[in-house]
């Protein structure tokens, strides 16, 4: 015996979102406005602890990699960089497949990179990682943010 479809829920004015691609702002009781916010900070801390905990520890990853600390400066120098494109180069994605497909996406390709350094250790692949890691820090915060909009209530 199968049950007739529920109704779908109908946005009010007030929480459809303001532009395309923009998420909704329906109204959340407070512990799980307390989950969003909690959810937010943990995905910030995920985008950036990465980078930094390579930028701390590059005279020590310099000899790990066998390069000179120049060289290796040049790993957060792609992270920033990646970082700083996909954030333009994701809107279009982003309003068409929606923020949460792009950025499980580039999780994916960030654990496949992770997954070849270890295959294929060197400074080449370590420069890769960084970069993909740069752009899925891009599809991070961004979810971060609407996550954090989501705790305040809708105008």
């Amino acid at each position: 015996m199968s049950r007739p479809p529920s109704p779908a829920y109908e946005f009010a004015p007030e929480e459809r979102p303001l532009f395309p691609g923009s998420p909704y702002s329906p109204q959340h009781p407070r512990l799980r406005r307390l989950g969003y916010a909690a959810i937010a900070v943990v995905m910030a801390i995920a985008a950036t602890l990465g980078n930094a905990l390579v930028t701390v520890n590059l005279p020590n990853l310099s000899g790990a990699l066998g390069v000179y600390v120049a060289q290796a400066s040049l790993l957060p120098a792609a992270y920033v960089a990646m970082n700083a494109c996909a954030n333009l180069m994701l809107i279009k994605a982003r309003q068409q497949f929606g923020i949460p497909a792009v950025t499980h996406t580039l999780l994916l390709v960030y654990a496949a990179a992770g997954l070849l350094q270890f295959v294929v250790p060197g400074f080449g692949t370590a420069l890769l990682v960084r970069a993909v890691s740069g752009m899925t820090a891009g599809g991070l915060t961004t979810m971060a943010i609407y996550n954090m909009l989501q705790v305040v209530p809708p105008a």
